[in-house]
């Protein structure tokens, strides 16, 4: 949990860095110095998975050291720690790799391209929310600097966020006290699935680590960045627009509970991303 916010610090320094009256040159060193010294460590001593069971972790762990080290290493200007965190996305033998992260993917039924299923679909919905969350921001840093991680094998990251905004949508974003199927759009037995397991938990179902789906339909401010970075290609993101739009304008820490959950994104997406 050392990691999980600390790119959105970071992504903070980053901003203020251009302007010494906010951020003195011998403060951003000392601020440099001290995320190099205190949190780049332990983000990558816990992407090294020296434990046999290399997938062990869910994904929103692989993703909370991936967001500190990407972040880390674009503000202090380190290329090494750059490349480790892309070439985990791209290579690593944790669930923070893309293909383990996006286990299996399936037409959509209903005719809108693919849909992604997540690491974490199995486990429950608050938490394969926060892997959109994870996931957007680690993709956004990387493209700021010209790694088109979105865009990586076939587009899996839009897959994924389709597939946790499809079965998470309400019907109803004003009538969110239950989290029975019915409130829902789509109905859990129609939901494509596969099942998946590794050597500490199983997963048979969808949020089988929750079996009342009680997480089902978390409302995160995560999907303005996902939808409006795949308008301006010209791809549709036809479930991640819709819970968007069910949202509404999005808020940002604090505005979704004041448990740690509320403040796992940086949110305020509407308006940072939107595009015309």
């Amino acid at each position: 949990m050392i990691s999980i916010n600390v790119h959105q610090m970071v992504n903070a320094a980053e901003i203020m860095r251009t302007d010494e009256t906010l951020f003195k040159k011998d403060e951003l060193a000392a601020f440099q110095t001290m995320v190099k010294n205190v949190f780049y460590p332990a983000a990558s001593d816990f992407l090294a998975h020296r434990e046999s069971c290399k997938q062990h972790s869910w994904l929103n762990w692989d993703l909370a050291q991936m967001t500190s080290i990407l972040s880390i290493g674009i503000l202090c200007d380190d290329q090494d720690m750059i490349n480790e965190a892309i070439l985990y996305f791209k290579y690593g033998v944790g669930n923070g790799c893309i293909d383990n992260a996006v286990p299996f993917l399936h037409q959509d039924p209903d005719g809108h391209g693919m849909l992604g299923q997540g690491q974490e679909s199995g486990r429950d919905q608050g938490h394969a929310t926060l892997c959109v969350s994870l996931m957007g921001a680690f993709c956004q840093m990387a493209y700021n600097i010209g790694e088109d991680l979105f865009a990586y094998d076939g587009n899996k990251v839009l897959a994924m966020a389709e597939y946790t905004a499809k079965y998470n949508l309400w019907k109803d974003f004003d009538d969110t006290s239950s989290t029975s199927d019915e409130k829902f759009v789509y109905r859990k037995k129609d939901f494509p699935y596969t099942y998946y397991e590794n050597c500490s938990w199983q997963c048979p179902e969808l949020s089988s680590q929750e079996k009342n789906d009680k997480s089902r339909g978390e409302i995160r401010p995560c999907w303005a960045l996902i939808y409006n970075h795949y308008k301006t290609k010209g791809l549709d993101a036809y479930y991640t627009k819709q819970f968007m739009d069910g949202m509404g304008v999005e808020g940002g820490g604090g505005h979704y509970g004041s448990t740690s959950g509320g403040f796992d994104q940086l949110g305020f997406g509407t308006l940072m991303y939107t595009r015309e």
